[in-house]
């Protein structure tokens, strides 16, 4: 089986078993909540403590039958959210308010997009479809410009504002670096033997990047710059992640999976707690859970 099966593979996965969660702490509130889509094509909201406080929305004025969701990503500064949709023959971008209102496309692409991430501080957005990076300002989607083609097919990317360097994966056993600009870094090598990084998250605060390890369905971190020092932070063999998310402000990991939401403490691996039962919706979802914290 040759790499560019293997890969068309990883993405169909990406496309059709992995759900989106987001955390966004609430300005008012002071806590971080949980963002995803169901089988019902509704977006969720949860406070991270508070399960019993759940609310659910649509993306209006989009029909249901029109979109599913593959990537979400936020803009704290303006309270919007960013999602990737696979509509009717459509890819693209859609940007809506927090509780759903005032939906509206403004990427429209003949690939999926597989990776978004903000930088609410310089106002800009960055986006993948397959081996392309895709830049735009925050308001000027007219305006984008591609920023690199990699040559290798994309399955996530985040952004590290402070250094405005790109990290991004493609289902192998590296992390690659890119400036915003689209000089390339040296890339990170990953342990153990055979990783197939899939999805990935930044943590600033303790210089790590968290990766989803396609190999044997685990989650782990590692030294953001020299790569190494593997630690696995979820149980093995989980059964069908479909995302996770980090909260930087309290230091917890979130995933779903199959049997529901569970986090655990980045620097205690055997504090894992079970949130919320959602397998009625996450387990048939084909759709989401993308996870942050701002």
């Amino acid at each position: 089986m040759n790499k560019i099966f293997i890969l068309f593979i990883i993405c169909v996965l990406l496309m059709t078993t992995v759900t989106c969660t987001y955390f966004d702490p609430f300005a008012a509130a002071g806590y971080s909540s949980l963002f995803w889509v169901d089988v019902n094509k509704e977006i969720s909201r949860m406070p991270a403590d508070k399960p019993d406080e759940l609310r659910d929305f649509q993306l209006e004025p989009f029909p249901k039958d029109f979109w599913e969701v593959t990537v979400m990503a936020m803009d704290p500064v303006m309270g919007r959210m960013y999602l990737s949709i696979l509509g009717d023959n459509t890819f693209g971008i859609c940007r809506a308010n927090y509780n759903g209102t005032d939906a509206e496309m403004v990427v429209i692409s003949d690939q999926p997009v597989n990776g978004i991430s903000i930088d609410f501080y310089q106002r800009e957005i960055y986006w993948s479809e397959a081996t392309l990076i895709h830049k735009a300002r925050i308001d000027e989607f007219d305006k984008a410009t591609v920023v690199s083609d990699t040559g290798i097919i994309i399955t996530d990317l985040e952004i590290d504002m402070v250094s405005n360097t790109l990290y991004f994966v493609d289902g192998s056993d590296s992390v690659h670096l890119m400036a915003t600009t689209g000089e390339l870094f040296p890339s990170i090598a990953l342990a153990p033997a055979g990783a197939m990084a899939t999805k990935i998250e930044l943590s600033l605060f303790d210089n790590k990047i968290y990766w989803f390890n396609l190999a044997d369905q685990s989650i782990y971190h590692s030294d953001a710059y020299n790569g190494g020092n593997e630690v696995m932070l979820s149980p093995p063999n989980l059964p069908g992640l479909i995302d996770f998310s980090l909260d930087l402000e309290t230091g917890y990991m979130y995933w779903a999976d199959m049997s529901g939401v569970y986090r655990v403490r980045t620097n205690d691996t055997l504090s894992v707690e079970y949130l919320i039962d959602r397998i009625d919706l996450i387990q048939f979802a084909g759709d989401f859970m993308n996870a942050w914290q701002y």
